[in-house]
């Protein structure tokens, strides 16, 4: 009866793991360019459908999206990217 328990909560903590090994960069990536194609050309007032649709896939892929609005969220990849580029 006690192994029986156990096995349900080790898949429930290798799927955890598992999701902890991927980047939240690199997951979505559909959903992702029609999200900031849509923010870029009519704002974000206009593309709350795409960042809802991408929050729920990553929400899918185990992230947790901690930001409220979606320029946020773009410009904090942007500053990663140029901080990156000038320590290269």
């Amino acid at each position: 009866m006690g192994s029986s328990l156990t096995t349900p909560l080790n898949i429930a903590d290798e799927s955890k793991t598992s999701a902890k090994k991927k980047k939240i960069c690199c997951v979505c990536l559909d959903t992702k360019k029609l999200r900031d194609e849509c923010i870029v050309n009519l704002g974000e007032q206009k593309c709350k459908k795409y960042i809802d649709d991408h929050n729920q896939c990553l929400r899918n892929e185990g992230f947790y999206t901690p930001y409220k609005n979606a320029i946020n969220y773009l410009f904090y990849f942007v500053y990663l990217k140029k901080k990156k580029k000038k320590n290269s």
